[in-house]
């Protein structure tokens, strides 16, 4: 097993200060919507494009999603496209209501964007923005893994295209969240989940085992809720919701930050403290369906995150919250 500290993957990285260009694929969802906030407010990131896909809500409901709180940020220049309404094998559950209310944003309404009628689907969207910032995009992937896996049947350079493709997926060493081997997004479509970890695309793989420890507080959540900001205080209501949720499921009520601490990996590498590359598969059949495993041919060909900064909850409320922060 080789454990190192993270460091860039790839001669075409940016710097440590340079503005990446990120397109999210997600499935929002309350933490896609905290995440889609991060990146929106950090200066490393540079969003390009937003993906939706069948997930916590359906891809046409994610979407919608995306592009109220695209509109409350006053971002309405960044293009939202709908993406795959089902998994690869078989048909899309229904998602997780009872985590993230039949809406996705546990019953906070937005102020009604319009979605594009004439947009490209999320995949073509996706292939295009590899193209426009070939060997620089970085893919920040927070649902299940279809529209990536389909991408890449369209488009077979596409792994040379991108630079990286951060993923919260799986759980290697805790149980699952949706069965006891399963992580949902790896759950909802673990064929696809398999196709993108076998795959030539440099990934690496923010399992449960790293989110779970890195969560925000209630008196944290009160601070979002206190702010002068409308998007920061809509953010607050959704947490609450999502945090009695957890408190009724598990007895503890949990903000856990998945996919927002995988959009602040991805463009705050320095938060990482150290990573193994390991050759991870993902079970698509029997009860262990989506359980994230090791393959046999030992090819260690997918990074994943074991440890991040303590700090890193406190780091992603304050670049939400646009505090300053000294940290990089």
């Amino acid at each position: 097993m080789n454990t190192t500290k993270a460091e860039p993957r790839h001669s075409t990285s940016p710097a440590p200060q340079a503005t990446t260009p990120i397109y999210l694929d997600c499935d929002p969802g309350i933490d896609d919507a905290t995440a889609l906030t991060f990146l929106l407010r950090t200066h490393r990131a540079s969003l390009v494009g937003v993906g939706t896909v069948a997930g916590n809500v359906d891809a046409y409901t994610g979407a919608c999603n995306a592009a109220d709180l695209l509109q409350l940020a006053g971002r309405l220049d960044i293009p939202v496209a709908i993406g795959a309404t089902r998994p690869l094998a078989g048909d899309f559950s229904g998602g997780f209501p009872h985590v993230h209310g039949e809406d996705g944003f546990g019953g906070v309404s937005l102020p009604p964007a319009a979605l594009s009628e004439d947009a490209e689907d999320a995949i073509e969207q996706l292939i295009n923005c590899a193209r426009r910032y070939a060997g620089r995009l970085r893919v920040v992937a927070v649902g299940p893994l279809t529209n990536l896996a389909l991408a890449l049947e369209r488009e077979p350079a596409l792994a040379e295209l991108l630079d990286e493709v951060f993923v919260m997926g799986g759980a290697l060493d805790v149980p699952g969240n949706v069965t006891p081997f399963a992580e949902a997004n790896f759950w909802s479509d673990p064929e696809a989940a398999d196709q993108v970890l076998r795959s030539k695309v440099s990934v690496t793989v923010v399992p449960l085992d790293v989110t779970m420890d890195h969560a925000l507080t209630s008196s944290q959540v009160g601070r979002m809720s206190t702010s002068a900001d409308p998007l920061a205080r809509s953010l607050a209501d959704m947490l609450r919701f999502y945090g009695e949720r957890h408190e009724a499921l598990l007895g503890d009520a949990i903000f856990a930050l998945h996919d927002p601490l995988t959009a602040a990996l991805a463009t705050h590498t320095a938060l990482i403290s150290n990573t193994t590359n390991l050759p991870l598969r993902v079970e698509t059949r029997g009860q262990e369906r989506g359980a994230l495993t090791m393959g046999t041919d030992q090819t260690p060909n997918v990074r994943i995150v074991r440890t991040a900064r303590e700090t890193a909850a406190a780091e992603i409320l304050q670049i939400i919250l646009m505090e300053t922060s000294a940290h990089g």
